[in-house]
């Protein structure tokens, strides 16, 4: 017992410095846009106005995103979450989320590449917004600014692919059967400015199996990574 105490203070004091930390970064640019609204909104277009609202508006989504990710976990470790797929546009859904982080992110080229102009498929919305967000989270924080970043969407006979590629530092081997645990991040970083939560591919893969889907990773030092979503279009 006195062993678990440990364990779970340490797990709750990684937990209030990483989420500190996590904040600080989309707290600065809403900051920053709310000072230049402020100081120079008589000098500022229409067109630029809204773009810093649109930020902040973007911002704010992220912060809620983490906070979301948390509760998740704890729903799913208490058997608490409700798993309720609905008919999604797939296609457009993915549209929308890219926009926000284009919104919110002006260091990575963000692309989307789909086959089909329509994909309709049976799936729990807010879970699939958490595997997508994680996702597309860790392809910005583990790779270098400028790269670029690509969501790959297509379908086949019944199952929904996702496909995340980036050029990022990669994943060690060894580390890959222990990438969904809660707090592991990968070890050839150089900073706690480096790392996010590590409750992201955790999360992911709870929210794969939850759909009966399936997750690969394929990825190297120095040669990028690619991560495969595999969803059935009905439950």
């Amino acid at each position: 017992m006195l062993d678990k105490e440990h364990e779970f203070v340490d797990i709750i004091s990684r937990l209030i410095t990483i989420v500190s930390h996590e904040f600080r970064t989309p707290l600065t640019i809403i900051l920053s846009s709310t000072e230049i609204l402020k100081q120079y909104t008589n000098q500022l277009s229409d067109e630029n106005k809204n773009k810093h609202l649109l930020r902040i508006e973007a911002t704010v989504h992220n912060m809620l995103q983490i906070l979301d990710d948390i509760l998740f976990l704890e729903e799913y470790e208490e058997q608490r979450l409700k798993f309720s797929p609905e008919i999604v546009e797939v296609v457009e859904f993915c549209i929308q989320l890219l926009e926000k982080f284009r919104l919110s992110n002006d260091n990575h080229n963000i692309h989307f590449n789909n086959q089909q102009q329509l994909i309709l498929a049976n799936l729990d919305l807010t879970i699939l917004e958490q595997i997508l967000y994680n996702l597309l989270s860790n392809a910005i924080k583990y790779s270098l600014k400028e790269t670029n970043i690509y969501l790959n969407l297509f379908q086949e006979n019944s199952i929904v692919i996702f496909q995340i590629q980036y050029e990022g530092i990669g994943i060690r081997v060894t580390e890959k059967a222990q990438f969904f645990n809660f707090f592991q991040g990968v070890s050839n970083i150089s900073s706690l400015s480096d790392i996010g939560l590590g409750l992201g591919l955790s999360i992911v893969k709870k929210g794969v199996d939850l759909h009966q889907g399936k997750i690969m990773i394929e990825s190297g030092i120095a040669i990028g990574t690619k991560i495969t979503v595999m969803l059935p279009l009905d439950y």
